[in-house]
């Protein structure tokens, strides 16, 4: 009796094992309803190729508030009829550091001024930003509430405002995110950027300079002749940091030394506890430091080392301007001061901090008459731009003004205003093979259970023969059959009165794929419902663009594939998706959504790419837009990728 009662209870076991396996790999028959979150690990597989090369990448990664554009948080209402600035004012009961004082006093005795806000385009607080280190004297505490309390309509959540900071976080870190205070839409005009949290065409990458830092051109600034030969090719004279942040490269430079030459004279003389942690090269480092006179380095110098410091910034990069010296750059992803309108490569090297040792065999392969050119340009450049408070802070507000001025053009040719909102109803594009196969049919059975379906756009391939008109395929969902002959993706092949009043999402197919994926296509839904405005895809190609004049380094860009994509219907109507070349239509699509919501297409899924996957045109019609991308079109470039 017990063996009989131990196989019924096997018997069961097998059952119930056979009923899971069986209901695994059925097809999934519910509703695609939009409104399923990304499963609790499906974060960690969204595939962020751009992303790849970063540590701790996350931290990084700016929240959706923050991925600010002109477009999206910038009021063009207020700079019609001029381009004034507006500054708040000062209370005489509140301290302001030296630096703030004279950026604040170069606004308003500057044109561009005004003391009536409702003339204002932009919006520089009273209080002092510079310094948002803790531990610094400088500091102003509880600023937040200090912007609590500004009148709404004015501050408006940061709309159009300026925020001025030299020094953010404290130690350790010295967190670029950590200021003490929500900046909203504010543009963030700071020294010390990081490539992975500056917003392109919209923050500023403001110069680092010293409270000593004159507020008018002195006229004995020109005394220094870039022609003149120097007693040193390359020299530096600083701190070394004995420990923390910044401490690495200056801890190498004294390989580098040989008294003649090349002078690296470093000190451990840094805070009051340098002692707890020096080495034993301290003691020595310290005799040799006190031997070298800073001034006399810097202007008997052909190349300037200009190291990072605690942060990405440092004083030496504007002080080696000043006097011909052409900086020599170890800081990683250091966004450098005004990159929106200044070619650095023409003016300084940048060498990877891993490299630091290399740094004189990079010096050494440059010619003579390049690196007079570069002289040159390096002093012209500072006394163009940065010799003194004044000319720092108005180039700032011609760089905002500058933007301005483009992008009401952009508007006024050809891009209206999109609001993206999900009203829950979907379009489906699916684009069909040369081939006659069964895929289609199984293809427009699982679209069916998408809630909201309302029409389906079938591109038909000439070579497969006359169009099914008329055939239901099983459902009674509108469908439109588009006869089309070319190789890729053909938007325009849809007339575009057929799209005027299309629901607000569109689901882009290629049959090719042979079936919709139930996880990715549950998480293309529901962060679709989320951010309507954002292109979701399942695949992505990258351009990568050549360095501009303007840019000094190539940025990559993402480029969706249509193998499955979801994005909003006003990217069909609003944009000049169509041109001379249909196969591009695909690519202006990605540009037009990158474009409004500054994120690139985001790939959802870890699903790799298959050898019919590919854009025939991609780098023709790169090129074609490439113009665009650093000027009209501020693009988000692919390493500001953003996690949901």
């Amino acid at each position: 009796m017990k063996g009989k009662t131990r196989y019924i209870f096997l018997l069961l076991i097998a059952v119930v094992i056979s009923f899971l396996l069986i209901y695994r790999f059925l097809p999934n028959t519910q509703n695609y309803n939009g409104e399923t979150d990304l499963p609790e690990n499906f974060v960690d597989s969204i595939n962020y190729d751009d992303l790849n090369k970063l540590k701790n990448y996350r931290r990084f990664i700016p929240s959706k508030q923050n991925a600010c554009t002109f477009a999206k948080c910038f009021n063009f209402d207020r700079c019609q009829q001029n381009h004034k600035v507006y500054v708040y004012p000062t209370d005489p009961e509140l301290r302001t550091s030296i630096v703030y004082s004279n950026i604040l006093k170069a606004i308003r005795e500057s044109p561009y001024y005004t003391s009536k806000p409702e003339e204002a385009c932009l919006f520089v607080l009273s209080f002092d930003t510079i310094d948002r280190d803790r531990t610094s004297r400088n500091f102003f505490p509880n600023l937040q509430t200090y912007l609590d309390n500004l009148p709404k309509d004015l501050w408006n959540n940061g709309e159009n405002h300026i925020i001025y900071n030299l020094y953010h976080g404290t130690w350790p870190n010295y967190s670029e995110t950590d200021i003490g205070f929500n900046p909203g839409k504010a543009i963030m005009a700071r020294a010390s950027a990081s490539e992975q949290n500056f917003r392109h065409g919209f923050d500023l990458s403001f110069p680092l300079f010293h409270p000593e830092h004159p507020f008018k051109t002195p006229i004995e600034n020109q005394k220094y002749s870039v022609n003149a030969p120097k007693e040193f090719l390359v020299s530096f004279k600083g701190k070394r940091y004995v420990y923390g942040i910044g401490s690495d490269t200056r801890d190498s430079l004294y390989h580098l030394h040989d008294g003649k030459r090349i002078a690296m004279v470093t000190t451990c003389k840094h805070n009051t506890d340098w002692q707890n942690y020096k080495d034993e090269r301290c003691e020595e480092d310290n005799k040799r430091y006190d031997g070298w006179d800073y001034q006399y380095l810097l202007a008997n110098s052909t190349f300037c080392l200009t190291p990072r410091g605690r942060r990405l910034g440092s004083f030496r990069f504007l002080e080696s301007l000043g006097v011909g010296c052409i900086p020599v750059i170890l800081s990683d992803n250091w966004v450098l001061p005004f990159t929106e309108i200044i070619d650095w490569n023409s003016a300084a090297i940048r060498i990877a901090e891993e490299n630091v040792l290399l740094t004189t065999d990079a010096i050494f392969s440059l010619p003579k008459r390049k690196i007079d050119r570069m002289r040159e340009i390096s002093k012209k450049l500072y006394d163009r731009y940065f010799s003194s408070v004044e000319k720092i802070t108005l180039a700032s507000l011609e760089i905002v003004f500058s933007r301005v001025k483009k992008m009401q053009r952009s508007l006024a040719k050809a891009t209206p205003q999109v609001e993206f909102k999900f009203e829950g109803s979907f379009t489906a594009i699916i684009f069909t093979a040369p081939k006659v196969s069964s895929k289609l049919q199984k293809i427009i059975t699982e679209m069916m259970r998408i809630k909201g379906m309302r029409k389906i756009f079938i591109l038909w391939h000439k070579e497969r023969g006359t169009a099914p008109i008329g055939a239901d395929f099983g459902t009674n969902v509108d469908k439109e059959f588009i006869v089309y002959n070319t190789t890729n993706w053909c938007l325009s092949c849809i007339p575009m009165q057929k799209l005027a009043n299309i629901p607000s999402s569109v689901l882009f197919f290629d049959e090719r794929l042979g079936e919709m994926l139930i996880n990715e296509t549950q998480a293309m839904l529901g962060q679709h419902k989320k951010f309507p405005e954002k292109l979701f895809t399942l695949h992505t190609f990258e351009y990568i663009q050549k360095p501009s004049f303007t840019t000094g380094i190539p940025r990559v860009f993402k480029i969706a594939f249509p193998s499955m994509a979801i994005a909003h219907s006003s990217y069909l109507t609003t944009f000049p998706l169509r041109g001379s070349n249909p196969e591009c239509d695909w690519v202006r699509l990605s540009v037009a959504a990158s474009y409004l919501s500054y994120s690139p297409p985001i790939r959802i899924g870890s699903t790799t790419l298959q050898s019919w996957m590919k854009l025939q045109s991609l780098n023709r019609c790169s090129q074609q837009l490439s113009p665009h991308f650093s000027t009209d079109l501020q693009l988000p470039p692919a390493d500001q990728s953003y996690i949901l």
